[in-house]
């Protein structure tokens, strides 16, 4: 824990040491970095001009045991799709998906206290809107 100079928490690191990976969450905003470190240089899938809304890229196999990847995949077919989770933090998390071209196709969001997910197709609109 960070705190400030009242001794409030102000930011949390989380380091999972077998895989290298750090997180630092800011209590008050939610995720600010996601991604490997080492010795030499420091890896993430965000770019330096987008340090506001860091994000982290993720494959099928670590989204899959979300509670929403289900109801996401009932939704939309997701083959060829780059899943990024662009927000997560405690209240809720948001994933854009895009295609090759890197170009937004659907976008979900999950409230998490309410277990609540809207999905968005950019294209359509609103495609689902409900409790999982």
């Amino acid at each position: 824990m960070m705190e400030d100079e009242n001794g409030q928490a102000q930011f949390k690191s989380i380091f999972v040491k077998r895989q290298n990976h750090l997180k630092i969450i800011d209590l008050n905003g939610g995720l600010i970095y996601s991604g490997k470190i080492s010795s030499e240089k420091v890896t993430d899938d965000a770019t330096e001009s987008d340090a506001q809304s860091q994000s982290t890229t993720a494959d099928d196999s670590d989204v899959s045991t979300l509670p929403e990847y289900k109801n996401l995949t009932k939704n939309v077919d997701i083959a060829g799709l780059k899943i990024t989770v662009v927000e997560d933090n405690a209240n809720k998390r948001v994933m854009v998906l895009k295609d090759e071209n890197g170009h937004e196709q659907y976008k979900s969001i999950f409230v998490k206290k309410q277990n609540i997910q809207k999905i968005i197709d950019y294209k359509g609109g609103l495609i689902f809107n409900g409790s999982l």
